[in-house]
């Protein structure tokens, strides 16, 4: 499998079983190449840092002595192509403020190269996860950021240059992206961090893989440092827990008053009624959406773009209507019933004049292909859609 293998070039001669196996969310790896593969180059970054139009405060920050640099600092108020005043970075600032020792990052450039593209994709198909792909550039004997530990596992590729990583020995335990973890002060991590663990030196063509949690720090050690990070973060159970209050809206027993007499009663005939939910094979289903990544790396194919001719949907005169336990479809002259679990997707249909197939399955992403497919077969059958 051509992702397998894009990953297995930097992890070899660790086999990606063995990597999921043996360190996978459990300890760092590291791995030093002997081959030339560079997955960006200075040459890279500077074609990509003069596609100006394409950078702002966000996505192009600068840290110096361990603090993010204001924006004021090194951007310029611009007028975009509508007229509105944005911030840009301007060029001689950036460079006037790295020659000063301040350290480049680029946020969310997965995209932006074929090679990024790949192996943000390759990420994202292995493990279903999301991935934030950024670039670190750094001059010699700087380190941008002080001691801290990462939200999500760091899949590190140190592209040009050296730099020096320092792993300290206490773990956080699974953080996530809450306050609790996100607004720790540089004191606590400092007092937190335990004695040195581990230190490595990356050089170009080495691979590091950090999961989250673990308290580090980098220098640039021998000349200028360049270094891409994937940061990727797999479903939690607390995305689940979101699930099931989404689900949880369309149970009438979850909308129920709760009286304090009864409440321990209470909450244990909902723990009951939680778990079949959590357990029918639907919500297993829509579980498994989780890991679904989208079509961030869906690639455009100008000019070979198929033609598709829209379904026309006839359903002027039909209503959605609910008795004997069941939903029916009815018009003035007969009423089909629709099977249990189909009425929000009939009823979606219906209140359109036209839809590609794309667009039913977008406008409900919780529903299977499978489950759509059904239900269009079912409407042309009947002279709904055509």
């Amino acid at each position: 499998m051509e992702t397998e293998n894009m990953l297995e070039n930097w992890i070899a001669p660790l086999s990606l079983k063995d990597f999921e196996n043996r360190y996978l969310h459990q300890k760092l790896f590291h791995a030093r190449s002997s081959k030339n593969q560079k997955i960006i180059t200075w040459e890279n970054l500077n074609t990509l840092l003069n596609q100006r139009s394409i950078w702002s405060a966000d996505t192009l920050k600068l840290y110096l002595h361990m603090r993010p640099l204001p924006r004021e600092k090194y951007c310029v108020p611009v007028s975009d192509a509508q007229g509105h005043a944005i911030l840009r970075p301007h060029p001689p600032l950036v460079q006037n403020w790295i020659s000063q020792g301040a350290s480049l990052v680029l946020n969310d450039i997965g995209t932006l190269t074929p090679e990024l593209t790949k192996m943000s994709h390759t990420l994202q198909t292995l493990f279903g996860a999301r991935v934030q792909t950024n670039l670190y550039a750094s001059m010699q004997g700087m380190q941008a950021f002080p001691s801290h530990f990462d939200l999500h596992d760091v899949f590190v590729f140190q592209a040009e240059g050296e730099k020096e990583w320092r792993i300290y020995a206490h773990r956080v335990d699974a953080p996530i992206n809450h306050p609790a973890f996100n607004l720790l002060t540089q004191e606590h991590h400092e007092q937190t961090k335990g004695p040195l663990l581990k230190q490595l030196t990356l050089k170009a063509g080495d691979f590091l893989y950090l999961p989250r949690g673990f308290y580090h720090d980098a220098l640039a050690s021998k000349g200028p440092s360049l270094h891409v990070t994937f940061g990727v973060t797999r479903p939690i159970g607390l995305d689940i827990v979101s699930l099931l209050f989404e689900e949880g809206i369309h149970h009438a027993a979850l909308r129920h008053y709760l009286t304090p007499s009864s409440l321990a009663k209470d909450c244990h005939a909902l723990a009951d009624y939680i778990s079949d939910i959590m357990k029918h094979p639907d919500f297993v289903q829509k579980a498994h959406k989780l890991f679904t990544v989208g079509d961030a790396c869906f690639p455009y194919s100008f000019p070979c773009v198929k033609r598709v001719s829209p379904f026309k949907v006839r359903g002027k005169g039909l209503s959605i209507e609910h008795h004997s336990d069941q939903f029916w479809l009815v018009s003035a002259t007969t009423e089909v019933p629709i099977p249990p679990g189909k009425e929000k997707l009939v009823a979606w249909i219906l209140r359109q004049d036209q839809a590609t197939f794309e667009e039913l399955t977008r406008s409900h992403p919780d529903v299977s292909k499978e489950t759509w497919e059904t239900v269009v077969k079912d409407l042309v059958q009947m002279g709904i859609l055509e």
